[in-house]
């Protein structure tokens, strides 16, 4: 039996936060810190971008990819713009030239960019253009300033922090004179408690792996297991490679599945029966109908409480399921902020809707399993609130 430290840290105080809010044009400059950064969490959106900072000891290069969702427009009407920018206050950055595209097809645009070692630790932005409209979208991360080893599935570096059971994924960037050592671990994390509580469902500081083993530096590895992996060649370290393998991910599909999620909208008598209630739908359906009151009311809210489900685990995976963190349970219950910043060590959601008017702030809590891991600062007002909630859902009236 292995066993992990597990060092976590929080910010207490909390800082209020006043922006103007606006789109972007391609004429304005803009603090990164100021601009409304809901789209990341938004479905619906008429492209993906996704991208990575790779360091790998000899250079830093961008992987990026532009994917349309919305089919009637064309990846040639888009464009972007990289920069790179010491602090998140800069309106305007360093311009990133040394772009190698790869050759696009009709709704997808690849390549790569480099990136000089002297702008390790600043923020690299990616500036996507809709030349038609004249719209953008900005994204950044910091640029890694160490080596940063990193795994692919396909030939493509993993953006999200879950795979699915079966899949091999490859290393990369791993020291090659020495082995990587692969923990399992098949812990069940508690969900994440309401944003008032005072006591929560905790991790242990040390969680045991159940399984130990070796690759090579440069190997592939297949994950036939479901549960949290980190790979290490130090293993003294606090630094390694971490994903969650899962199989009914990030849609749920199985009655067991879905009983999880419910802990949120569920009495702690209805939860036990859900389950309890195992592979029996007929019963499941009979618990769901008790807590809705009518067939229609039961349908609109298994769709609409799972499809932020499905969101909140594309979104917040983390060394735990994304419903079960502290953003993934307030964007399930909550919605889509209105307005969301990102402020480095902080993210500030802001809701002004029908249902809820109030703000929620995220400090980071890096974890070896995540360094970008986020936790609410809890507070006794967000009780009546989230009752208020609780109670729309379990009628349907969202």
């Amino acid at each position: 039996m292995f066993k992990l430290i597990l060092f976590f840290k929080r910010q207490t105080n909390q800082v209020l936060i006043t922006a103007f809010l606006f789109t972007p044009t391609l004429t304005e400059a803009q603090q990164l810190n100021t601009i409304n950064f809901n789209y990341l969490y938004a479905s619906g959106q008429e492209f993906d971008l996704d991208w990575k900072i790779i360091n790998n000891g000899n250079e830093i290069i961008i992987h990026y990819k532009l994917e349309l969702t919305d089919t009637s427009k064309r990846i040639f009407d888009y464009d972007i713009l990289w920069d790179v920018r010491s602090s998140l206050a800069d309106k305007e950055g360093t311009p990133l030239t040394n772009v190698i595209p790869e050759a696009p097809n009709e709704q997808v645009k690849t390549g790569k960019v480099k990136v000089d070692k002297s702008f390790m630790g600043q923020y690299a932005v990616a500036r996507v253009i809709y030349n038609e409209q004249k719209r953008m979208r900005v994204f950044h991360k910091r640029i890694p300033n160490r080596k940063t080893p990193y795994i692919t599935t396909s030939n493509i570096p993993l953006t999200e922090k879950f795979v699915l059971q079966g899949q091999t994924v490859n290393l990369k960037a791993f020291a090659e004179d020495s082995s990587v050592f692969v923990f399992h671990y098949p812990t069940i994390f508690p969900a994440a408690g309401p944003p008032f509580a005072t006591k929560q469902g905790r991790v242990a500081p040390i969680i045991r792996s159940d399984s130990l083993w070796t690759v090579n530096a440069n190997g592939a590895l297949t994950v036939k297991e479901t549960g949290l992996y980190l790979l290490q060649q130090d293993t003294a370290s606090l630094e390694g490679v971490a994903f969650r393998v899962e199989d009914d991910y990030p849609k749920l599909g199985t009655l067991q599945s879905l009983v999880g999620p419910l802990i949120y909208v569920c009495t702690a008598q209805e939860y036990d029966k859900l389950r309890a209630a195992g592979n029996d739908k007929a019963q499941f359906d009979k618990i769901i109908l008790g807590i809705t009151g009518n067939a229609e009311r039961a349908q609109n809210f298994m769709r609409t409480y799972f499809r932020n489900v499905e969101l909140a685990n594309r979104y917040f995976t983390s060394y735990k399921e994304g419903w079960k963190t502290d953003r993934g349970m307030v964007y399930i219950i909550y919605g889509l902020p209105q307005v969301v910043y990102l402020l480095g060590d902080r993210e500030v959601w802001e809701y002004n809707n029908t249902t809820f008017i109030g703000r929620f702030t995220f400090t980071k809590s890096p974890t070896i399993f995540d360094p970008e891991n986020f936790i609410l600062i809890r507070e006794e007002n967000y009780r009546d609130a989230w009752y208020a909630m609780i109670d729309l859902w379990r009628k349907a009236r969202f």
